[in-house]
Formats: structure tokens, C-alpha cells, sequence
């Protein structure tokens, strides 16, 4: 924040991208698992790609559904020049050593690779 003879000024942004309007602590049983993973284009613009299961037809085993969904993302990380966060890597290390997190941790890892993404482009545009 800048204070500059007595008026404040600031700079900020709204940012909803990969959480819908209540944030909730633990899951619930869904059709589909869908990680969604934010990431800057060629031209610099943010954009969101969803990673969705499936086995869709039910809500039974949430687990593997979550491997369907993080394996895509795997495989997508592979072919693309995707910025490494620790979200994404833990991602990653669930993929590899076909663990389940639980539900409630698909939206924090996806969090978590989002604040570090935009915190790691906001350094280098400032």
C-alpha cells in the first residue's frame, strides 16, 4: 500500500477461478471428480483446465475416480511447459504412487497451485 498525501491508493484483483462461491472443508460423495488446474497461455492470459473421471454413472469409489482425473493431468503435464508449484506436485506424487488424498484435499491442492502460480507471476511482472 502506497499512502501519498493522505489518500490511499492500492492495486489488487478478483480472482474465482477454480472455487465456486462457498469454500467447504470436506467433500461429498460426486458422480464426477474434476481437478481443475489454472494456467497462463502463451499470451500471458490465465486459464483453467479441468481434469474429470471417468466412471461417472455413480458416486460409488471416489478414489478411483480421482486417479481417472489426476492421471489426465499427469499426461496433460507431460506434453505441456506447465509452471511447477507444490500443489501440482503433490498432484503429481498422488498420480505416481496411486495414493488417494481424500476429496477435501482435490480442491486445496488445486488452491494451493493456484496462490503459487499467481504469486510466481506477480513477482515477475512487477
Amino acid at each position: 500500500m502506497i499512502i501519498l498525501q493522505g489518500y490511499v491508493s492500492f492495486l489488487g484483483f478478483g480472482d474465482y477461478s477454480v472455487i465456486g462461491k462457498d469454500y467447504l472443508e470436506t467433500g461429498f460423495a460426486p458422480y464426477a471428480v474434476a481437478i481443475h488446474i489454472v494456467y497462463f497461455a502463451n499470451d500471458k492470459s490465465l486459464r483453467v483446465h479441468h481434469f474429470v473421471s471417468d466412471s461417472n454413472e455413480d458416486i460409488k469409489n471416489p478414489a478411483k475416480k480421482f486417479y481417472q482425473a489426476v492421471k489426465k493431468l499427469a499426461k496433460w503435464c507431460d506434453k505441456n511447459d506447465t509452471m511447477q508449484t507444490m500443489g501440482l506436485k503433490v498432484f503429481l506424487g498422488h498420480y505416481k504412487n496411486q495414493t488417494y488424498p481424500g476429496l477435501g484435499s482435490v480442491k486445496k491442492l488445486s488452491l494451493m497451485h493456484h496462490l503459487e502460480l499467481v504469486s510466481k507471476y506477480l513477482k515477475e511482472v512487477e
